[in-house]
């Protein structure tokens, strides 16, 4: 992976990851003292995954020239083309221990509590709804029979005067 430009007065010139790294092997193979490393030239950010803060960050880039036979002078006309490192840089900054631990003690501790109360709270709230749940159909399977309390009985005094079942017309 190379970025072509021209850094001043038509000097062809291409940006890489140093040593080549990840480049075409033809490129690091043409210069002596090349070994790309993915650990010592990658590009790479570390991030907290809960809330993005980056922890770790580096940005390598080399710069190399593009060498080829000039036209018109004898003196370049063995020379093979090929691109040439200049230099790289290194850009990389990481967080101190002391952040971590700050970070740890006031982000993720506090999250991880807040997950667990979530989960408890949760959990019982479950536990309640199928408690009322049992509760209710268990209260539907008791017959109406059993579940109504039964009526008083009132006993009626028999009347003081009592009158034949049959009686006549005429009175008696």
């Amino acid at each position: 992976k190379t970025f072509r430009g021209f850094l001043c007065a038509g000097a062809p010139a291409v940006l890489s990851l140093p040593h080549f790294y990840l480049g075409n092997e033809s490129l690091w193979e043409g210069v002596a003292g090349l070994a790309p490393n993915k650990m010592e030239h990658q590009l790479f950010l570390d991030a907290e995954p809960t809330t993005g803060v980056a922890l770790a960050a580096a940005r390598r880039t080399q710069v190399n020239v593009i060498v080829t036979p000039v036209p018109h002078m004898k003196e370049t006309e063995n020379v093979r083309e090929v691109v040439l490192p200049i230099l790289w840089i290194n850009e990389s900054a990481a967080v101190g221990p002391e952040f971590i631990q700050y970070f740890w003690d006031q982000v993720v501790v506090k999250e991880k509590v807040a997950f667990g109360g979530l989960a408890a709270l949760a959990s019982f709230g479950g536990a309640l709804l199928l408690l009322v749940s049992l509760w209710y159909c268990r209260r539907r399977k008791i017959p109406e029979a059993h579940s109504v309390r039964p009526e008083a009985i009132q006993v009626n005094e028999p009347p003081e005067e009592t009158t034949p079942l049959l009686q006549s017309e005429s009175g008696t």
